[in-house]
């Protein structure tokens, strides 16, 4: 899936996602640097919402619906746990689709 479509689903999904604890969510990675090519995957940063309760089932849960959204398999991280030289690369080249 090209970037701007991409950018357009996950940012219609803000909603439902804050709903179930998101409370940013950012695109990084190869497709963030239109890079991405048809097998690419999808990288996905998000914050939790400091009073949410959010499990590893919630992330897979939600990692489960992006990636039928999109049609590509997508790693959705929380931005607190990449290490800091990867974290600050990622920040770096993200797109911000809410938050």
């Amino acid at each position: 899936m090209s970037l701007e479509p991409a950018l357009s689903r996950l940012k219609a999904l803000e909603g439902n996602l804050r709903a179930q604890g998101v409370s940013s969510l950012r695109l990084f990675g190869s497709q963030a640097r239109n890079e991405g090519g048809p097998a690419s995957d999808i990288d996905v940063m998000f914050d939790i919402a400091p009073d949410a309760r959010f499990s590893l089932f919630d992330q897979a849960r939600i990692a489960r619906q992006l990636s039928e959204l999109l049609g590509a398999k997508v790693d959705l991280v929380p931005r607190r746990s990449l290490h800091p030289v990867v974290k600050a690369r990622a920040e770096a080249e993200s797109i911000t689709i809410f938050g």
